[in-house]
Order: C-alpha cells, then structure tokens, then sequence
C-alpha cells in the first residue's frame, strides 16, 4: 500500500508457542491476551473442576481483561 510502511520479516511463531501462549494456532497478537498459568490461584479455590484438573498434572490458564471490569460494573448497575 502506498504510504504504508509495513516493517519485514513478519512476526513468527512457532504451533507450539502459540497454543501455549494464546490457545490457538492463528491468535490475534493485537491485544496481547497472552494466557498465563493461574494453577496455583485455581487449586486453592473452591471449584472441584480447577483442583481436579490440577491434581491430575493439568493446568489452569486464563488471560487477564482489564478493560472489562468497567464493563461488569456497568452491567451491574443497570
């Protein structure tokens, strides 16, 4: 595109890095909701599903949103 500088090589991943880093081999990176392992938080909660999956040598992983707490609150208000 003319007036665009695009900058090259693009950014690669590897199948692996990006199932473990975002839960999908084609993720969008624009966002960086990279998922974190949050085990330790799940298995100390009272949700038998997380301390199961835990227990068994699984993991627990989750991305933190914080641009949708002003969002929960809103919704709550109403």
């Amino acid at each position: 595109m003319k007036g665009v500088d695009i900058t090259l090589p693009f950014p690669r991943l590897s199948y692996k890095d990006a199932m473990d880093r975002y839960g999908s081999d084609k993720p969008d990176t624009r966002f960086g909701l990279e998922l974190k392992d949050v085990s330790d938080i799940a298995k100390a909660s009272d949700f038998k599903v997380f301390i199961q999956a835990v227990e068994l040598g699984g993991q627990v992983r989750g991305f933190a949103a914080p641009a949708c707490r002003a969002c929960r609150a809103r919704r709550s208000t109403t």
